[in-house]
């Protein structure tokens, strides 16, 4: 679950696509550098903030293996990212996925 505000400092009402990314740091595989996991379009007016609240998934962090019929999660960090875009970039955030054992 991920929480962050948005601030209109314009001059005039508005709406923003707030976008949250991901990026696997440690993987043995070629993984994107940046995958969108989700967004939120919200109106805000001048001079007010939103409080944005989305989720980030399980699925969202799949991959299949190597002979594509699994999908697994790999351990490792991830970088959560979120922004108006992929190129504006505004908060980001390490985390760290440890080994499932059963």
């Amino acid at each position: 679950h991920i929480t962050f505000d948005v601030e209109n400092i314009g001059a005039m009402d508005g709406s923003e696509a707030a976008q949250v990314y991901i990026r696997v740091l440690d993987s043995d595989v070629k993984r994107p550098l940046k995958q969108l996991v989700a967004f939120k379009k919200v109106f805000i007016k001048k001079g007010e903030t939103s409080n944005i609240s989305l989720d980030i998934l399980p699925e969202d962090l799949y991959r299949y293996d190597d002979n594509n019929k699994c999908r697994v999660i790999d351990s490792g960090r991830y970088e959560i990212m979120a922004g108006a875009s992929s190129e504006d970039i505004r908060l980001t955030k390490v985390i760290k996925i440890e080994p499932f054992n059963k």
